[in-house]
């Protein structure tokens, strides 16, 4: 991620938050517990990231998305982010939105996107 982000400071700690949300750590002023970072690797290199917070089945969040320079326009992010869609449908996920403490940066804008269901048939 530091490659792609400048840091994120914390309102009041004024220290770089996104290692804290990589690892899932509370910060004095936010929590961040919960959080979880998912990486695709090609051949040991990591070519893109994410991090992830689940809120029970009616909200999850992904505040940070990153894939390298030069791996961008590959596909990667599509597949990385396709294996989250897919967790997320068999944790039973609803779409239904909830008012919750999402994550929220200067310069960014929330994006509401529902997780497509399986069909039918698939299902037994």
């Amino acid at each position: 991620f530091q490659e792609r982000f400048d840091p994120i400071l914390g309102p009041d700690s004024g220290q770089d938050l996104i290692p804290h949300m990589v690892y899932g750590r509370d910060q004095k002023d936010l929590e961040l517990g919960g959080m979880y970072c998912a990486i695709l690797s090609v051949k040991s290199k990591v070519v893109s990231a994410l991090v992830f917070r689940i809120f029970g089945k009616e909200v999850a969040e992904i505040p940070l998305v990153a894939t390298s320079s030069d791996s961008q326009g590959k596909g990667y992010f599509q597949a990385l982010y396709a294996c989250i869609e897919s967790l997320l449908r068999d944790l039973e996920f609803d779409d239904i939105r909830k008012s919750c403490n999402v994550m929220a940066f200067d310069g960014t804008t929330l994006l509401h996107k529902s997780v497509p269901k399986l069909w039918a048939a698939r299902r037994h």
